[in-house]
């Protein structure tokens, strides 16, 4: 899994970092003892907070390839809302007392239904024993609380869009 933090302020020439591990949480926790990658030890020692903003499914490979494009502030949604949350975006939404747990159990999944500059619209996915459903209102949630996290197949998400614009949700 590759992942994306971003810098409350910038350290130096700074403003992200992108990642890869195979177990999100221990990496995260690692970062947060200071025992990661170099640049987040000296985030950390300078006393800037860091935030994960993203996660990709990939390998080590499309790491490097997401490295070697050295923008990413156009892949994080904090710095391009606009560019990164477009409508149907899948999301996860992270309380302040779960930290960066995205399985903690009180984080939500959903999808974007409208970005603005520091907030956006989101809708919360539930299961009932007709499948997939989507909270009846799209909540407005602080950007810095979301990670843009793929958790269900793009067919499912139109659908949910679809019905959406038709008014049937």
């Amino acid at each position: 899994m590759i992942y994306l933090l971003h810098f409350q302020k910038p350290y130096k020439h700074a403003r992200h970092y992108i990642g890869y591990t195979d177990d999100l949480k221990t990496r995260l926790a690692r970062h947060r003892a200071g025992n990661g990658a170099r640049l987040i030890q000296v985030i950390n020692q300078a006393g800037i907070d860091w935030r994960l903003v993203r996660l990709w499914k990939g390998s080590r490979t499309d790491e490097r390839r997401l490295k070697n494009i050295k923008n990413a502030p156009r892949l994080c949604p904090i710095c391009n809302p606009q560019g990164v949350l477009k409508p149907g975006t899948q999301i996860v939404y992270t309380p302040l007392h779960a930290g960066d747990d995205i399985e903690h159990r009180d984080a939500e999944r959903g999808f974007v239904t409208l970005a603005r500059e520091i907030d956006a619209f989101c809708r919360y996915w539930r299961r009932d024993g007709s499948g997939l459903r989507t909270t009846t209102c799209s909540e407005l949630t602080p950007i810095d609380r979301l990670v843009v996290y793929k958790t269900e197949r793009a067919p499912t998400v139109r659908r949910l869009m679809r019905e959406i614009k038709e008014g049937k949700l």
